[in-house]
């Protein structure tokens, strides 16, 4: 019989139809795989362990500095006693086992929590949960270990905590009977792109991630069934993109049952703006040219004289930013990399760009401004932003302006205000500039999960 098709390229147009649909992610038998949370909330309580302070005698903070340890146990008691406890209420005293997979699609990839139920009857949301600013690329959702040693021995030992943080809330998250989808950004895991920070585009590819979730989550022998309601929820940049995302779901005819963005920088060519103009002293000073960096591996193919560094930044930033937002730097090395300014993002600024941001005009400030979704889009479905008032990373200035222009919309409800953890007796009521923006996710994460939970209690 004469063969029509070689073989070899009949595989390649196989691939190129199913693109990201090939299942690459390894099959698991739920009944095997579930692991209690406890297993996973007993490891992020050995991180303040003396053991672990033996190996790493004082914790770094994302935010700069590092943990006192008193800070550091009532910021682990919070997720690990009052977080547990809360989400436990929720699901009426049911914990699920729950079981952690990788997923990957064109390039980008996550990690996916399913909760498992003996009984096979179980019928599940899906709450995407976007994760806060990471510069590491290993220091994503995919890349998560359960074993403590992977956070020690992290050449971004921030980050790598902060991952390890946000991936057991995702567990938290799941055992009460959610399927919850943790999308890397491009530039994480798998994608070796520029991250394009704080940058609409960010909800596209959470929308990627998600949509290669479900059809992970279909072809699993005793998963939860899809019961066709969606939640998005972050924190930081991750309230960015649960923003973008709801944007994006939105404009694809994605159903999103409710949004919950929290502690994120929505009014970019407002509030922040404003922020950075004063010349104040920052703890986080690389967010700066981290966006600058963002903005220009999106905008610098089409506009590069206006996206020339040189034209932005000051010597030497132009010659050292593609370096340091490579992916192999941590937080700490970027910070460390930016002392000679002061710590103000306004002295990295050149003198055009400072005028520019000054004035309102120019193409940075209309990118910002273009990047500002709640000036062009209007949200079709339920939108709860949750902020810390005292925030001093970002300021929840952010969600009140996202509110005013929107206020009027029934499905926008007023901003929530949570306050950060509370401290022992005896300590300052905020140890450190940036500790206000960190202490409260615990705080937010309650708030928001009990939202969607709430919501999902008055469904059919």
């Amino acid at each position: 019989m004469k063969r029509m098709f070689p073989v070899g390229g009949m595989i390649l147009v196989v691939l190129l139809v199913l693109g990201c649909a090939l299942p690459t992610e390894p099959r698991v038998s739920l009944s095997d795989s579930a692991i209690p949370v406890d297993r996973y909330l007993d490891g992020l309580d050995s991180l303040g362990a003396p053991s672990a302070r033996a190996l790493v005698p004082a914790l770094p903070k994302v935010t700069g500095g590092s943990f006192d340890p008193a800070v550091l146990e009532a910021y682990l008691a919070a997720i690990t006693g009052t977080m547990r406890s809360a989400f436990l209420a929720l699901a009426s005293g049911t914990e699920y086992p729950v079981v952690c997979l990788p997923v990957s699609c064109e390039g980008q990839s996550g990690l996916m929590w399913v909760p498992y139920d003996p009984a096979g009857v179980l019928e599940a949301p899906v709450v995407c949960f976007q994760h806060g600013t990471q510069v590491y690329r290993d220091c994503a959702p995919s890349r998560f270990d359960p074993a403590v040693s992977s956070v020690l021995g992290s050449p971004d030992v921030a980050g790598a905590f902060q991952n390890y943080v946000e991936c057991t809330v995702g567990a938290l998250m799941a055992s009460t009977g959610c399927v919850v989808v943790m999308p890397d950004y491009p530039g994480f895991g798998l994608s070796t792109e520029p991250h394009p920070y704080v940058h609409q585009s960010l909800g596209e590819s959470v929308r990627k991630v998600y949509k290669r979730s479900l059809r992970v989550l279909a072809g699993i022998a005793g998963a939860p069934s899809f019961n066709g309601r969606t939640y998005l929820i972050g924190y930081s940049e991750g309230g960015f993109a649960t923003l973008a995302a709801a944007r994006v779901f939105q404009k694809t005819n994605v159903p999103v049952t409710a949004a919950v963005p929290c502690a994120g920088s929505y009014d970019l060519c407002g509030t922040m703006v404003d922020q950075i103009r004063d010349y104040a002293v920052v703890k986080v000073p690389y967010y700066i040219p981290y966006t600058v960096f963002g903005y220009a591996s999106v905008y610098a193919e089409d506009d590069p004289e206006d996206w020339d560094y040189a034209r932005l930044l000051v010597p030497p930033l132009p010659g050292a930013l593609d370096e340091m937002f490579s992916g192999g730097h941590s937080g700490a090395e970027l910070t460390a990399a930016l002392a000679p300014f002061g710590y103000m993002p306004w002295a990295m600024l050149t003198p055009a760009l400072r005028a520019e941001l000054a004035a309102g005009t120019g193409p940075v400030y209309r990118k910002l401004r273009a990047n500002t979704l709640f000036l062009s889009w209007t949200p079709e479905m339920v939108l709860q932003m949750i902020h810390c008032p005292a925030d001093d990373i970002v300021p929840a200035a952010n969600a009140q302006a996202a509110y005013e222009a929107w206020e009027g919309l029934p499905n926008v409800l007023p901003p929530l205000w949570v306050p950060p953890v509370e401290l022992p007796p005896g300590l300052p009521e905020i140890p450190g500039l940036g500790d206000t923006h960190l202490l409260a996710f615990p705080t937010a994460m309650i708030a928001g999960f009990g939202f969607i939970h709430g919501l999902e209690a008055f469904q059919p």
